[in-house]
């Protein structure tokens, strides 16, 4: 999961309506510490002993507000996270928080760019997500 900004009782009537759970799910990764982004993260990383994967800007800037979790991976720009065949590449953004970052993912081949509450679109923003199979903004 890439953040997580509603209550933990929104974010799983959400995952009902979709028909989908938080069963096998590896982690939720923060992409920087505004509230509309980590509202939900702490009870649901509770909840749920998820891993939390974020930057250490995000983290020193979110945890008063997520609280007390059980597993802290810190992640840098363009440094991968591996999951299986799934590939998640942190990279940076220009946005009014601390080391504010978007992802790309890579699956069997194809690619999803995710950029979120972009400042402004550097030429760096530009070159990650050129030739992606699917982009959300």
């Amino acid at each position: 999961m890439i953040d997580a900004g509603l209550s933990g009782k929104k974010l799983s009537a959400r995952m009902d309506h979709i028909d989908r759970s938080f069963t096998g799910m590896d982690a939720v990764f923060a992409t920087h510490e505004h509230s509309d982004h980590i509202r939900g993260i702490g009870p649901l990383l509770r909840k749920h002993d998820f891993p939390l994967y974020t930057t250490e800007g995000t983290w020193r800037r979110a945890n008063s507000s997520i609280g007390k979790i059980n597993s802290l991976n810190t992640i840098r720009e363009n440094e991968p996270v591996h999951f299986g065949e799934l590939c998640v590449e942190p990279y940076s953004t220009p946005h009014d928080a601390e080391e504010s970052v978007a992802f790309v993912i890579r699956y069997r081949g194809k690619s999803l760019g995710i950029a979120t509450d972009l400042g402004r679109v550097t030429h760096e923003v530009k070159n990650k997500l050129k030739n992606l199979d699917a982009l959300l903004v």
